[in-house]
């Protein structure tokens, strides 16, 4: 018979065999793609692949990565954890960086957070000009864009200039508006790609798009 604590001993090690094992195997036959706004609790255990931006690191006093990352195609975002291994390993990282991240889908503290094996599942992707978020990720959570260059389509429903500076334009259904240097000739119906700056004022909870 064999004693508690060898059992308990033994029982712990297969345990740590099996995450391996399934991390091995769900490496093997690769991670899914998905869209940060569609994960959920069906996706805990999986091996996903999600892409978005990064709005926060926070780097702990174990030298572990906590990663906010935003999904510029819906309101949403995730937490990707890297552990102090695969934190060494990871890529140098800065807001504003564009990431693809792999790793199992985990929960900790009640919220799905992504946690990478290895520093090499984490791949900051080549940017080029603006962002291009959906109008409803950028009207549904202006913060996480905050500072941020877009390009976003939109339809002139009103015009307003300000004064000989400033031109004011709100751009269709999802509500937000342009501001303009000067006294640019816009009419309504005008439609197209704008690009500007985000600013958004945590205090009024407003926000536009200023172009330089």
């Amino acid at each position: 018979m064999i004693e508690r604590p060898k059992l308990v001993l033994i029982l712990t090690v297969l345990a740590v065999i099996g995450l391996s094992s399934l991390y091995a195997y769900a490496s093997t036959i690769g991670p899914r793609a998905v869209e940060i706004g569609e994960l959920d609790e069906t996706y805990l255990g999986k091996l996903v692949e999600v892409q978005g931006m990064v709005v926060d690191v926070a780097v702990l006093p174990s030298g572990s990565i906590i990663i906010d990352l935003a999904d510029i195609g819906n309101p949403a975002s995730i937490v990707i954890f890297l552990g102090e291994d695969a934190a060494e390993e990871a890529p140098p990282l800065a807001d504003g960086d564009m990431l693809k991240a792999r790793g199992i889908v985990q929960v900790y503290a009640n919220e799905l957070e992504i946690v990478p094996e290895q520093g090499d599942d984490i791949i900051v992707l080549d940017r080029e000009g603006p962002l291009e978020p959906r109008p409803n990720a950028l009207s549904g959570s202006p913060w996480l864009f905050e500072g941020e260059n877009v390009s976003v389509w939109g339809k002139v429903e009103f015009v307003w200039h300000a004064d000989e500076n400033w031109t004011l334009l709100y751009l269709g259904e999802e509500c937000y508006f342009m501001m303009i240097p000067g006294n640019e000739g816009f009419s309504l119906d005008d439609a197209g790609d704008f690009t500007g700056r985000v600013e958004y004022s945590n205090m009024h909870g407003w926000w536009y798009l200023a172009k330089q």
